[in-house]
């Protein structure tokens, strides 16, 4: 297997049919999540030998929840510029009410 750590993450590599395959697991480049990250890149290469391309599972949701989930995130990442945070919320405002109920 070519299951590598990269910027704390693990990664995996690979050469198929002469075609170089990259991809990121997403899973933290610990011990514990090693035999997961493994199983991520067989699928990943079960699916290529089938005939499939491999994709990621998409999340639809709510614009409502993306959103604060989006200014919890923005609160923390500014809290050394909280004027960049409020700004952000502001400009924000209107298309939480616009696009509200939308995936």
């Amino acid at each position: 297997m070519a299951l590598r750590k990269r910027s704390g993450k693990w990664h995996f590599r690979f050469n198929l049919d002469g075609k170089e395959y990259a991809e990121t697991t997403g899973l933290a480049a610990t011990e514990r999540n090693k035999r997961i990250a493994q199983q991520i890149e067989s699928k990943y290469l079960e699916a290529l030998l089938e005939g499939r391309r491999p994709t990621r599972r998409v999340t639809i949701r709510k614009f409502d929840d993306a959103f604060d989930e989006f200014l919890l995130w923005a609160k923390a990442h500014y809290r050394e510029h909280p004027d960049s945070y409020k700004r952000i919320n502001t400009s924000f405002a209107s298309a939480k009410i616009f696009l509200e109920q939308t995936p």
